[in-house]
């Protein structure tokens, strides 16, 4: 299923603090690279639907990042870098 770009409206504070909650409980650490490790990455396209360019953000703007949207029964986000986005759209 391709990732698409979503408008960042949708990228609220209730559901970045959900996208926290999910990387404690799949054990990712994003300041340690592990975005970059294969086991993780699949485990993020399973359930990444869309993203967005993380400079236009309302909530949590951020330079060189996009803003990831995932659907595990309920909406949330993080903020991944630009190259450990490549590694999920290739």
């Amino acid at each position: 299923m391709p990732i698409i770009q979503l408008p960042p409206e949708l990228f609220t504070w209730s559901r970045w603090r959900r996208g926290g909650e999910f990387l404690a409980e799949k054990r990712i650490v994003c300041s340690r690279g592990d975005l970059l490790m294969p086991r993780h990455r699949a485990n993020i396209k399973k359930y990444a639907i869309g993203y967005c360019h993380a400079d236009s953000l309302i909530c949590r703007p951020k330079q060189l990042h996009k803003a990831i949207m995932l659907w595990n029964g309920t909406h949330l986000w993080f903020h991944i870098t630009d190259k450990e986005f490549e590694g999920l759209t290739n």
